[in-house]
């Protein structure tokens, strides 16, 4: 069941989380790179960094998770900067705010791109 996270909008169910690492798994591979379309809370831009880091990602990017909501957003790099504070110092990952709609073609091209959006 899908969750309230504040600004009017849900998390999705965690096996929905789950049933989209099991989608991606063949496709990410280490070196590779995610877009996030609708980061929301993080955790997905957390797990598929998980999938693509390599030993030295410092300067690479590999996740760009991107939210139209500022303030959600900032919730991402809030949660991220937990256990994933150098990552997002050094920009491995990337929190923008932005049109997800438009992607994000200064990092493209992406291996696997994950649109998350909710529906009431």
């Amino acid at each position: 069941v899908p969750r309230p996270i504040n600004f009017n909008v849900v998390i999705s169910a965690p096996k929905l989380h789950s049933y989209v690492l099991e989608l991606v798994k063949d496709v990410l591979a280490p070196g590779g790179k995610v877009l996030d379309v609708g980061s929301g809370t993080g955790i997905l831009c957390a797990a598929f960094y998980e999938m693509v880091r390599t030993e030295n990602d410092a300067g690479q990017t590999r996740v760009v998770g991107i939210e139209h909501i500022q303030d959600l957003a900032q919730l991402s790099i809030g949660n991220l900067n937990k256990s994933y504070q150098k990552q997002l110092q050094e920009g491995s990952i990337k929190i923008a705010v932005g049109d997800g709609r438009q992607g994000f073609p200064s990092e493209a091209p992406f291996d696997a791109i994950h649109v998350g959006a909710g529906t009431q």
